[in-house]
C-alpha cells in the first residue's frame, strides 16, 4: 500500500466508525442500547460485535467489547475492556467527544495472501477526497484526548507473527494540523518470529518510549527509545519539515543492532546480515533551499560500525566483511560532506559531496592503491573464480569517479587506473574511463550521451553512444592501435593468438533497444602484420573487416546482412552476401564469393582465384555448390594453364566436424580435366583425402608455348592426402603419342609411350619413376631410333640413366638430365657412342662437299637450353677402315697453301700421287676432338696412314653451328612429313 492510499483507508474507517457511533447514541435514547449499537457496528466493522455493561447515562461505558471478525473476513480480531467516552452533544469548543479512555486493548490481526488483492481492489476504487468543510465537521467527532492503558496487539501473517504487551497509547489532538501521539512501555512482553527477516526473538524486557507531535509545519519525534532485548538498542531524536524549506535532523545517540541472521538464508529482495551494527553518535542534520539548491549539512555527523557485515544470498555473498564509515559535514552553508568507507582489509574509500556554483551538487569516489586481495574481497564469491583468473591484474592505483547535478541534468564520470603485469612481472599501465549524461528535463533528439574509453599497451578503445529517447542505445566505438595478442597476454596471462606485432585499428556502431530484442551493427576494422600459415601481408598492407550485422528474435535468435567480407589487402578477399544465420538450429544461407592469389600460398606461383558458391546449413550440414576459376596459372618461368575452371559440391557435418567433397570437375585448358570423384575432410587437427584423375589431350602444353604440336592422350590417377599440417599423395601416369614436336622445333618424338608411378610425403619430395620408349626423335638434324630406358623425376628434375638407341645405324647409350621448372629447360647430356656409321651420319647430316666411311666410336657430354648449347665436349675416333673423301683431302692439303705460288702444278701432282686415283681416300685411323671456346668450337682432326698423316686445327663459329644444326634440323622434319 503507498503512502498516499494509507490516509484514505484511515479516514475512511474513522467516518464509519465515528458515524456508527453517534447514531448509535441517539438512538439509545429511545431504543433498546446494546442491541441497536451492537447492530450498527456490525454492519460498520463488517463483523461480529458483542458488548456487555454497556451504558449511556451521563457518559458512554462499557465494560467489554468485543469484535469478531466474520468467517469470510478474518482479518481483525478486537478486544476492549473498560471503555469510557466523554461526549457532549452541545460542546462548547465544537469537539462532540473531549475524551477517550481504555483499561485495556487487544488486537489480533490476521492476514493471509488474499490480502494484497484486497489492497490491490481498494487501490484501483476510487475514493473521494474529503472538501476542507467535511475535514471540519469529522474533526468534531474525533476525540480531543485518548488513553489506553494497556495494550497487546499481534498480528500474524504467512511471513510470521508479531506479539507485543504492555504498552500504553495516548493522543492529543488540537486540530488536523497539531496533535500528538505517546507510545510507551516498560518490560513488555511478547515475541517476534520472522522467518525470512530475524528469525524468532523474545521481547521480554523491552521498551519503548516514542512520543510524535506536529505542531506549526513541525514533525518531532522525541523521545525516540526503542530497546529489543538482543536485537536493537536506539535512542535518540527526529524531527522534520517541508515548509518554507525542507529540513532534517536525526540524532542517533545510540543505536545498536545485534545478530541479525535471517532464518532463510537468500530470503528477501536484499539480503542483508550482520553480527552487530553500531550508529551512536551518528546525527544528520539537513537544511535544503530549493530556491538556489543549497544543502546546508553543518552539524552532520556519520559513525557506523558492522561487524560480519554479509550482503547478499548464503555462500555467495556480494560483500562479507566488517565496515565502517566516519566521516562529517564542513562548516559551510552550502553542502559539504566528506566520509571516508574502510573495509574487512583495511582498504579505504573516500566520499565528497560539495556544493558546486549555483545549482550544482557534486558527489566523488575516490581510492587509492588497493592490492588485487584488496579488490577481490569486495567482489561476489561465484565471480572470484572467474575472476582469479585474470593472473596480469594486480590491484587498483586508483579509482576517482564524479557524480555532477545541475538543475536540469546529471553527469557521471570514474577514472579507473589499474595495476597489471605481464606474465614476466613487466608492470603495464592501463587507464579505463567512463562518463554519462542524463538530462532531467527536455533532453536533446538523439537523447542522453555517455562514453567510454580503455588505454592499454600503446593501443585504445573509446566508446561513444547515446540514451536515445525511444529507449534505445547506440554505439559508436574508434579502436586505435590495439594488439588483440599483447592484450590477451596481458589480461589472461596465456598463450597469445599467435599473431605477434599485430596492431587493429578500425569504428564498431551498434543499435540496439534497451529491450534486446533486436539489434543493428556495423563495422571497418583493418589490422596488420597478420600471417596465417603462409599468407601473410606486406608491408603497407593490411587485412580488412567490414560489414553489417542485424540480429532480432522472431521468435528465435537470427543474424543476417547483406554483405560481410574480409580482404588481404588486394591480393584475397572472401565475401558473403545476403546472408542470414539462425541461433536456434545454426541454420545459414549466404552467396559465397572469394578471390585470392596464389602467390599467398607459394612464391613461386602466379594466378588469381575466383570462387563463388551459395552455401547452405540445414539440420548441421553445410553444403556449397561451388565454382571457381584461376586466370594466370604460372610457375616460375612457366605459364601454365589458363584458363582453369572447376565445379563440384561441398558438404560438411558441422556435429562430427567431417565433410566430403564430390563431383568435382575441375578444367586445365581446353584439353586436360581433373576430376575427383569423393573427397573427405575432417577436423580437428585438420585432415583430407582424395582421390583423382587427370587426363589430357596435352593441347594444353601447346597453348603454354611447351610443344609446337602434339598428337597423344595422357593420363595420371592418385591420392592425396593432407595429415599434420602435410601433404601426401601417390601418381600413376600413363602418356602416348604419334607425333610430338617440342617449342621451337627443336626435337620431334613419334611413337612415344610414358609409364610412371611416384609419390610424395611430408618427409619426402615428390619422386615419379617410370621407363620411356620413342620410336625415334629428332633432334638437330639427327634421328634417334628404338628409343628407351627408365626415366625418374626427383628434386624437380627429370633423369633418363641408361637411354638407349640406335644413331646413324649405330649405338647409342645416353645420360640425360632436364629442369624442366627452370626457365629454359636446362639440360645435361652425356652419351657413348658405338659402330657409328660415318656415310649414315653424312647421309643425314647433309654435309656438303664431306663424304665419310668406315665406323667409329666416341662420347659426348653437353649442356644446352632453349637458348642454344652452353658447352660441349666430343671425342670421336675411327680405328680402322676409315675413308674420306679424295676432294676433301686435296682442299685440306691444298690450304696450306697461298692461291697463287711458284711449283703449284708440281705440289698438286704431288698430291694426286699421294692421294690416288680413287674417289675414297683410305686411312688406318682417324680422331676427332672438338669442343666450345668463347662462341666458338675449336678442336683438331687427325687422319693417319703409311704414307700420309693429317692434322686439320678447326675453329668453327658457334653461330654458323647453330644455323647448319638448325637447317639440318627443318630438313629432318620435312623428310619425315611433320
Amino acid at each position: 500500500m503507498s503512502d498516499q492510499e494509507r490516509p484514505r483507508r484511515r479516514r475512511k474507517w474513522l467516518r464509519l466508525f465515528v458515524g456508527a457511533a453517534c447514531v448509535a447514541i441517539l438512538l439509545c435514547l429511545f431504543f433498546p442500547q446494546r442491541l441497536i449499537v451492537e447492530k450498527i457496528l456490525s454492519k460498520a466493522l463488517n463483523a461480529d460485535v458483542e458488548l456487555t455493561g454497556f451504558s449511556t447515562l451521563g457518559r458512554i461505558r462499557a465494560e467489554h467489547l468485543l469484535v469478531k471478525p466474520e468467517k469470510d473476513n478474518p482479518i481483525l480480531h478486537v478486544d476492549v475492556r473498560g471503555l469510557d467516552v466523554d461526549y457532549a452533544l452541545l460542546p462548547k469548543d465544537a469537539r462532540h467527544i473531549p475524551s477517550v479512555n481504555v483499561d485495556a486493548i487487544q488486537l489480533i490481526v490476521l492476514l493471509d495472501e488474499t490480502l494484497d488483492e484486497t489492497l490491490d481492489e481498494t487501490k484501483d476504487s476510487p475514493e473521494k477526497k474529503p472538501k476542507a468543510a467535511e475535514d471540519a465537521r469529522l474533526l468534531q467527532f474525533i476525540p480531543k484526548t485518548i488513553n489506553v492503558d494497556d495494550i497487546f496487539f499481534r498480528v500474524t501473517t504467512p511471513e510470521g507473527r508479531i506479539g507485543v504487551s504492555g504498552l500504553a497509547f495516548g493522543a492529543v489532538v488540537d486540530s488536523k494540523e497539531a496533535y500528538s501521539l505517546t507510545l510507551k512501555g516498560r518490560d513488555l512482553g511478547g515475541e517476534i518470529s520472522l522467518k525470512r527477516a530475524i528469525g524468532d526473538r523474545d521481547l521480554a524486557g523491552g521498551s519503548v518510549d516514542l512520543r510524535y507531535t506536529r505542531a506549526d509545519g513541525l514533525h518531532t519525534v522525541e523521545p525516540l527509545s526503542v530497546v529489543v532485548p538482543g536485537l536493537v538498542d536506539i535512542s535518540g531524536g527526529l524531527s522534520f519539515r517541508t515548509l518554507p524549506k525542507p529540513e532534517l535532523d536525526l540524532r542517533l545517540d545510540s543505536f545498536m543492532a545485534q545478530a541479525y541472521e535471517p532464518g532463510c538464508p537468500g530470503c528477501g529482495a536484499f539480503p542483508l546480515r550482520f553480527q552487530s551494527l553500531d550508529a551512536s553518535g551518528t546525527r544528520i542534520h539537513a537544511v535544503i533551499n530549493l530556491g538556489d539548491w543549497t544543502a546546508d549539512l553543518r552539524d552532520t555527523v556519520v559513525d557506523l560500525r558492522a561487524e560480519s557485515l554479509a550482503i547478499g544470498p548464503e555462500g555467495n555473498e556480494w560483500y562479507a566483511g566488517d565496515v565502517t564509515i566516519q566521516g562529517q559535514a564542513g562548516d559551510s552553508a552550502a553542502l559539504d560532506l566528506d566520509l571516508g568507507v574502510t573495509f574487512n582489509r583495511g582498504q579505504q574509500l573516500r566520499l565528497q559531496a560539495t556544493q558546486g556554483r549555483m545549482v550544482e551538487i557534486n558527489v566523488a569516489a575516490i581510492l587509492d592503491d588497493w592490492s588485487r586481495d584488496d579488490v577481490f574481497a569486495l567482489i561476489p564469491k561465484s565471480s572470484r573464480p572467474g575472476a582469479s583468473t585474470l593472473s596480469a591484474f594486480q590491484g587498483i592505483d586508483s579509482l576517482k569517479t564524479g557524480l555532477v547535478w545541475r538543475l536540469a541534468s546529471l553527469e557521471a564520470e570514474a577514472v579507473l587506473s589499474p595495476v597489471l603485469t605481464k606474465p614476466g612481472g613487466e608492470r603495464v599501465p592501463a587507464e579505463i574511463r567512463l562518463a554519462a549524461k542524463r538530462f532531467l528535463a527536455m533532453p536533446p533528439d538523439d537523447g542522453h550521451p555517455f562514453s567510454a574509453a580503455i588505454d592499454l599497451a600503446g593501443g585504445s578503445v573509446q566508446i561513444a553512444g547515446h540514451h536515445k529517447l525511444d529507449n534505445t542505445v547506440t554505439l559508436n566505438a574508434a579502436i586505435e592501435r590495439v594488439a588483440p595478442d599483447q592484450w590477451i597476454e596481458i589480461l589472461t596471462g596465456g598463450a597469445r593468438l599467435g599473431a605477434p606485432g599485430m596492431l587493429v585499428h578500425g569504428t564498431v556502431q551498434l543499435e540496439m533497444p534497451l529491450d534486446l530484442e533486436t539489434a543493428n551493427t556495423a563495422f571497418d576494422l583493418a589490422a596488420a602484420p597478420v600471417q596465417f600459415g603462409p599468407i601473410a601481408t606486406r608491408e603497407g598492407e593490411t587485412v580488412a573487416l567490414k560489414g553489417a550485422v542485424s540480429i532480432e528474435r522472431d521468435p528465435y535468435w537470427t543474424a543476417s546482412g547483406p554483405e560481410l567480407g574480409v580482404s588481404l589487402g588486394q591480393r584475397a578477399a572472401v565475401n558473403l552476401t545476403d546472408w542470414q544465420f539462425g541461433f536456434e538450429a545454426f541454420t545459414l544461407q549466404a552467396g559465397l564469393e572469394a578471390q585470392f592469389e596464389l602467390a599467398l600460398l607459394n612464391p613461386g606461383l602466379r594466378g588469381n582465384v575466383r570462387i563463388k558458391a551459395p552455401i547452405e546449413n540445414v539440420e548441421g550440414y553445410t553444403t556449397a555448390n561451388a565454382e571457381a576459376a584461376i586466370d594466370g596459372l604460372g610457375y616460375g618461368g612457366f605459364d601454365l594453364f589458363d584458363p582453369i575452371t572447376a565445379t563440384g559440391v561441398l558438404r560438411y557435418d558441422n556435429l562430427n566436424r567431417r565433410g566430403k567433397a564430390r563431383d568435382w570437375r575441375i578444367a586445365l585448358g581446353d584439353g586436360t580435366a581433373l576430376t575427383i570423384p569423393v573427397a573427405s575432410f575432417a577436423r580437428p587437427p585438420l585432415a583430407a583425402q582424395a582421390e583423382y584423375q587427370i587426363i589430357t589431350d596435352f593441347a594444353p602444353l601447346i597453348d603454354q608455348g611447351l610443344l609446337d604440336r602434339v598428337d597423344g592422350t595422357g593420363d595420371a590417377s592418385g591420392t592425396v592426402t593432407y595429415t599434420d599440417g602435410a601433404l601426401a599423395g601417390t601418381v600413376a601416369l600413363n602418356g602416348t603419342a604419334e607425333s610430338m614436336v617440342l617449342v621451337d622445333r627443336w626435337a620431334a618424338i613419334t611413337g612415344l609411350a610414358v609409364e610412371g608411378h611416384g609419390a610424395w610425403g611430408p618427409e619426402a619430395p615428390f619422386t615419379l619413376a617410370g621407363s620411356a620408349q620413342a620410336g625415334s626423335i629428332v633432334a638437330a638434324g639427327a634421328t634417334i631410333s628404338g628409343v628407351e630406358g627408365p626415366i625418374v623425376f626427383e628434386h624437380g628434375i627429370i633423369q633418363a640413366r641408361g637411354l638407349t638407341g640406335t644413331l646413324f645405324e649405330g649405338a647409342l647409350n645416353a645420360d640425360l638430365a632436364v629442369k624442366p621448372l627452370d626457365e629454359g629447360f636446362p639440360t645435361t647430356l652425356t652419351a657413348s657412342l658405338g659402330q657409328i656409321d660415318l656415310a649414315a651420319f653424312c647421309r643425314e647430316m647433309t654435309i656438303p662437299n664431306v663424304e665419310l666411311a668406315g665406323l667409329a666410336h666416341g662420347r659426348l657430354a653437353a649442356t644446352l637450353s632453349l637458348d642454344g648449347i652452353q658447352s660441349l665436349t666430343l671425342s670421336v675416333s675411327a680405328p680402322t677402315g676409315l675413308a674420306v673423301n679424295a676432294e676433301l683431302i686435296q682442299q685440306l692439303l691444298l690450304s696450306q697453301y697461298p692461291e697463287r705460288f711458284a711449283g703449284k702444278k708440281r705440289v698438286e701432282r704431288a698430291i694426286q700421287e699421294l692421294i690416288g686415283e680413287d674417289d675414297m681416300r683410305r686411312f688406318d685411323s682417324g680422331k676427332l676432338e672438338l669442343e666450345i671456346e668463347e662462341d666458338r668450337y675449336v678442336g683438331q682432326v687427325q687422319l693417319a696412314s703409311e704414307d700420309l698423316n693429317l692434322t686439320v686445327d678447326l675453329r668453327i663459329d658457334a653461330s654458323a653451328v647453330a644455323e647448319a644444326l638448325k637447317l639440318a634440323q627443318s630438313n629432318s622434319l620435312e623428310n619425315l612429313s611433320f
